[in-house]
């Protein structure tokens, strides 16, 4: 009986020993299902693990998302079949950080460069927006090359947010190829070039818009608002009226170019006339044609001699002259003057006024010749007699000194001898200062001779005046010596 027992306990522990194994893996497999079907949150898969002790009880280890997730894997477990009990270990998962979300910074706009040169009268202006100095200096540079002697007005920005110029070196090529314009102007932005400004000619613009496209590229818009500027003016015709009250003023009015011939004319009025009241209304103005009777009438006016009542008008080719003289040999000389210098050069309508002549005397009976009479010398002759060195003035003034007077007494008397006899009284200076006054002061010497001898009784038709400033020296200028040879009087026949 007892062995029956043992038997059978034995073969209860055989099979318990033999079939436990099996029976533990069936229900790890059914645990492990029950788990994987709790469902999962929707923020991610925790991480949860289990084991048996004894056999039938589950130990859950690991983490759950949140408490509803532990609570569901804790039922499942529980809920296995075969499943005595079920031991909690699990951990509710911290919540990760969530990390604040980036923000992507907007790509920077750079700003368009921009640039306007504008040249005038007063010099050049620059101004506009670069990115950096380096740019800056590149116009710079452009703009002194163009324009050397033009002041800059240099009004150039800088900013970090303007975008590079790429067209530096053309907008510099294309100033140089704008200075023949007149308030030339320069002006670029974004894509956009503008040339502005004054041209000669059509021909000029479009050479310069044709450099601006080659400078620029195809890729450039250019406008061109380049203007042509209108055909210079006509000169004015040069005018001129002298007129005298009859009481020693006169009034000189009208319009030449040069002023150098103003002073030749209000310097011939003065000599001719003697008067100290003179009043100066010429106007001078480049832009006036050539007056080409000037120099005939300075001539008549110096080599007339005294005058009064004296009134002249040049108006285009017209021109009259009317004046008084002191006698008729003068009138004469005076009218041949007008005709030979004035009336080539206008259309010239001339009264000279003189006193008749007083009736001549009747002719003294000619004395007897003598037996033995002296050879005749001819006035060449007699006049090489006489030394004209000594005919001397006050330092730059027409004056004669009193020394002087003695040589021009023997030259008059040697004059009246040959009344038929024309003499040309010519005035020399050195090179010794300005030569336009050197060549003014020359005429007054001359003339200042000429009135003397006509005070001695000279004929006055038969005496011309001329001034040759430091022409036709005789001796060196860069000697003290040769100078005062230089400055002389000469008397030709």
């Amino acid at each position: 009986m007892l062995l029956g027992i043992l038997g059978l306990l034995g073969i209860l522990f055989f099979c318990v020993q033999y079939h436990w194994p099996k029976a533990e893996a069936r229900l790890h497999d059914n645990v492990s299902q029950s788990l994987a079907g709790v469902a999962q949150p929707q923020n991610g898969t925790a991480v949860n693990n289990f084991n048996l002790s004894d056999g039938r009880d589950v130990v859950l280890t690991g983490t759950a998302k949140d408490q509803a997730h532990m609570d569901a894997l804790v039922a499942a477990a529980a809920n296995t079949p075969g499943v005595r009990h079920v031991q909690n270990q699990l951990q509710i998962e911290e919540p990760a950080e969530i990390a604040e979300p980036v923000e992507i910074a907007e790509p920077v706009q750079l700003a368009a460069p921009s640039l306007e040169i504008i040249q005038s009268d007063t010099g050049v202006s620059i101004s506009g927006q670069l990115a950096d100095e380096a740019s800056a200096e590149i116009i710079r540079s452009g703009v002194q090359a163009a324009y050397p002697d033009a002041s800059l007005s240099d009004n150039l920005g800088i900013a970090d947010d303007t975008a590079p110029a790429g067209w530096l070196e053309p907008a510099s090529a294309t100033m140089a190829a704008m200075t023949d314009l007149t308030d030339a102007r320069l002006t670029i932005t974004d894509d956009t070039v503008v040339l502005g400004g004054v041209a000669t000619t059509n021909a000029d613009a479009q050479r310069i818009f044709s450099a601006a496209q080659t400078n620029f590229g195809a890729d450039t818009t250019i406008n061109n608002e380049i203007g042509i500027a209108p055909p210079p003016a006509p000169p004015a015709e040069p005018v001129l009226s002298i007129a005298s009250d009859g009481s020693g003023n006169i009034v000189i009015e009208g319009l030449i170019a040069d002023v150098a011939d103003k002073n030749r004319l209000l310097a011939a009025v003065r000599q001719a006339t003697g008067s100290d009241s003179i009043q100066d209304g010429i106007v001078i103005d480049e832009n006036t044609a050539d007056a080409t009777w000037v120099e005939p009438l300075v001539n008549s006016l110096r080599s007339g001699g005294r005058m009064t009542d004296l009134n002249v008008s040049v108006n285009n080719s017209d021109a009259t002259f009317s004046a008084a003289v002191a006698d008729v040999e003068q009138k004469q000389s005076l009218e041949q003057l007008l005709d030979e210098q004035l009336a080539a050069s206008t259309n010239l309508t001339a009264e000279v006024s003189a006193p008749e002549p007083e009736p001549e005397p009747e002719p003294e009976p000619e004395p007897e010749p003598e037996s033995e009479s002296e050879p005749v010398l001819s006035l060449a002759e007699r006049m090489e007699q006489v030394d004209t060195t000594g005919i001397l003035f006050d330092s730059g003034s027409n004056r004669l000194k009193t020394e002087s007077r003695n040589i021009l007494d023997r030259i008059a008397l040697i004059l009246k001898d040959f009344p038929d006899q024309q003499v040309i009284i010519a005035g020399y200076t050195d090179s010794v200062g300005d030569a336009e006054q050197n060549q003014l002061l020359s005429e007054a010497r001359s003339f200042a001779v000429r009135d003397y001898l006509i005070e001695k009784d000279v004929s006055p038709a038969k005496l011309l005046a001329f001034g040759y400033g430091e022409r036709a020296p005789i001796a060196d200028n860069t000697t003290a010596e040769g100078r005062a040879r230089n400055r002389r009087i000469e008397f030709n026949f």
